[in-house]
């Protein structure tokens, strides 16, 4: 596990990466760092974050159960696509485009 070292006055505490991540996101995303709908990826993540994969996903399942973000999975993703795809056709159906 990640962990990094935070120095205070009453001693060194540790806080783990996932933590740091998640209280950082947090903060970008109430100040509107990032733009609504935007897709939050890991791999563009990592750098902004200087960590791994691993920490910035339980960061985002932990922004997911408060409500901050949104997780769109494989399967809503190719859900959307396939409606997408059903009113085009019926879009041309109905207006008699040739498809």
């Amino acid at each position: 596990m990640d962990v990094d070292i935070i120095q205070n006055s009453t001693g060194s505490i540790t806080k783990t990466a996932i933590d740091r991540v998640y209280q950082e996101l947090r903060q970008k995303i109430i100040k509107g760092e990032f733009s609504p709908g935007e897709r939050l990826k890991v791999e563009t993540l990592k750098p902004l974050f200087d960590t791994g994969a691993s920490p910035i996903r339980e960061a985002l399942s932990l922004l997911t159960s408060n409500k901050l973000v949104t997780e769109l999975t494989k399967k809503a993703l190719e859900y959307l696509r396939l409606v997408k795809l059903i009113l085009m056709k019926y879009l041309c159906y109905v207006v008699n485009w040739k498809i």
